[in-house]
C-alpha cells in the first residue's frame, strides 16, 4: 500500500520504536529537513528500513556512548 506523508512521520515511528531499545549512553537526536516534500510511500517499507539503518547503528556502537544523529545530507554537486 503507497501512501504519500512526510518521511518525518515514518522516521517519528522508527524513533518510538527504538527508544526503548537505547541504552543510557546513547541518545537519538533528530534533525529533520522542514523542506522535504512529503512522498509517495509503502510506510512499512520505509519503516522496516529506518529501523534497520538505525539498529545496526546501535549494534555497530556497542557500550560506546555516542550521539546517532538522524539528519539530511545534502547530495554533492
Amino acid at each position: 500500500m503507497h501512501i504519500t506523508e512526510s518521511i518525518h512521520k515514518v522516521a517519528e515511528r522508527v524513533v518510538t520504536l527504538v527508544s526503548m531499545e537505547l541504552p543510557d549512553n546513547i541518545r537519538l537526536i533528530r534533525d529533520y529537513d522542514p523542506s522535504l516534500p512529503e512522498l509517495p510511500h509503502d510506510p512499512e517499507q520505509i519503516e522496516q528500513v529506518l529501523l534497520n539503518i538505525v539498529r545496526n547503528a546501535l549494534q555497530a556502537l556497542g557500550r560506546k556512548a555516542a550521539k546517532l544523529r538522524c539528519a539530511r545530507v545534502p547530495p554533492s554537486s
